[in-house]
């Protein structure tokens, strides 16, 4: 038999196998991307979003740990004043303290050429008020004045000091600048 005879006589089973494997095809292909690749996705997703949870769950457990140890330091701290026994005065006893720091200077052999209160600073729970003070004395001394402040005066701090040397030969003073800040209670206003 010939080929085109052999064609003919089987044509309609060639179309039908053909468009059943293209049928088939059609369902496997949409199968794939309506069945497998969402799942796979998904799946991908769910990955992602695994790794991303354990990440933000050591980050919570981190800062969990941090806020335990910020309120157990805080406790400490309150725990610390309280013990202390540090009770802020009223601004308006700001004359008063500046004449305390400039006679426990004078006390300590600093030489006060300045002490000048600043504008005060309103924080939540008190009131800063910058001192500066400007003066003369050995870095002995201002070594002294500076443990004397902290012993004496639990709500005053020495924030920063500078000390120079005159070598003019003022008999070894050397010049001294300090910024001062005394803790005061927060007005009622």
């Amino acid at each position: 038999m010939n080929t085109k005879a052999l064609l003919a006589r089987h044509k309609p089973c060639v179309i039908v196998h053909a468009a059943g494997l293209g049928l088939v095809a059609l369902l496997v292909a949409g199968g794939y991307f309506l069945g497998v690749a969402p799942v796979d996705s998904l799946r991908d997703k769910q990955q992602s979003l695994r790794v991303s949870l354990k990440a933000k769950s050591t980050e919570e457990s981190d800062l969990r740990r941090r806020h335990r140890e910020a309120e157990s330091a805080q406790s400490e701290l309150q725990e610390f004043l309280h013990s202390r026994g540090v009770k802020l005065q009223p601004a308006t006893q700001l004359n008063a303290q500046v004449r305390d720091i400039a006679a426990l200077a004078s006390e300590m052999r600093v030489e006060v050429d300045s002490l000048n209160a600043s504008t005060p600073i309103a924080e939540s729970q008190f009131t800063r008020i910058p001192v500066r003070l400007a003066g003369r004395a050995t870095a002995q001394d201002v070594s002294e004045f500076m443990r004397a402040i902290r012993e004496r005066f639990s709500d005053v701090i020495v924030r920063t000091f500078d000390i120079r040397a005159d070598l003019s030969g003022n008999g070894g003073l050397a010049s001294v600048q300090m910024e001062i800040e005394w803790y005061a209670a927060k007005s009622e206003r």
